[in-house]
């Protein structure tokens, strides 16, 4: 009975990462986001024409991600945040993706640049909700 007990948990152990695979999804996608809001919030003026995207919107949506990246950054480090952060993280990627997907093809608000732009930084967040996803299952235990 104990060697049974020892090896259901000892599988059990190599499943669940002990959360790491998320917080490295967690802090990569913390840094992806805060480099693209500076990016974002310095350049507008010059972005705006090339993107299609009036410069305030441009700001308002590097705040909008540099608040994102302090939020995954705090979720990432703590135990009691950790699980709850990652799905909400995983919910706020998959609703960028799926925003973004509309912007592009219901309206022509953006140039092509503009278009090309939000389609690759979409894959970026869609490969980081993957990445969270699959940390959220290990770390539940779940990864078979």
């Amino acid at each position: 009975m104990t060697i049974a007990r020892n090896a259901a948990k000892a599988r059990l152990g190599s499943v669940g990462d002990g959360g790491k695979l998320l917080k490295a999804a967690m802090r990569e996608n913390a840094l992806v986001s805060a480099v693209t809001a500076v990016i974002l919030m310095a350049g507008a003026p010059v972005l705006d024409t090339r993107l299609g995207v009036n410069p305030w919107v441009l700001g308002g949506i590097g705040f909008g991600l540099l608040t994102y990246a302090v939020d995954l950054v705090w979720w990432s480090r703590s135990q009691k945040w950790l699980r709850n952060g990652g799905r909400i993280a995983i919910i706020a990627d998959i609703a960028w993706v799926i925003g973004a997907i509309a912007l592009i093809l219901l309206t022509d608000v953006l140039t092509r640049s503009g278009e090309a732009a939000l389609a690759a930084i979409s894959a970026v967040v869609a490969a980081f909700a993957a990445a969270q996803w699959l940390g959220l299952r290990r770390l539940d235990g779940n990864d078979k």
